[in-house]
């Protein structure tokens, strides 16, 4: 079984996670707390991934796909608020929210900042309406 939890601030941090997930929610709160300094410079140099700049296009197209089938392949769904510690149940409103997204092509910017291999945690940035 798949889960993906979700950090809402500036970014949407995601999370497939397998078997290690005490690992990805300290990377994940790590990168939260980053975030809601501010540090978005230093978030980069430390996780060292910037989708916009990968390799190739069809490298970053692969990256977007897996991070993407992941969330499709999605089990069960858990929010983490940035601000708050404990995990909470993930809205149908919020997930839908996250699908019409990319719908929509609002996602501007991708970046990969752990891949455990299997599963990755990603931030997503999303254009505010």
């Amino acid at each position: 079984m798949k889960h993906i939890f979700l950090i809402f601030s500036v970014f949407l941090i995601t999370g497939c996670t397998g078997f290690n997930f005490d690992k990805a929610y300290e990377v994940s709160r790590k990168a939260a707390e980053m975030i809601q300094k501010q540090h978005y410079a230093e978030l980069e140099e430390m996780y060292s991934y910037n989708f916009k700049n990968s390799e190739t296009p069809a490298v970053r197209e692969k990256k977007y796909r897996m991070i993407m089938d992941a969330v499709g392949e999605i089990k069960s769904i858990e929010l983490m608020d940035s601000a708050a510690g404990p995990l909470n149940e993930f809205s149908e409103a919020e997930y839908k929210y996250l699908f019409r997204c990319t719908q929509m092509n609002v996602i501007t910017k991708i970046m990969v900042i752990e891949d455990f291999g299997d599963y990755l945690v990603a931030s997503i940035s999303i254009q505010q309406e």
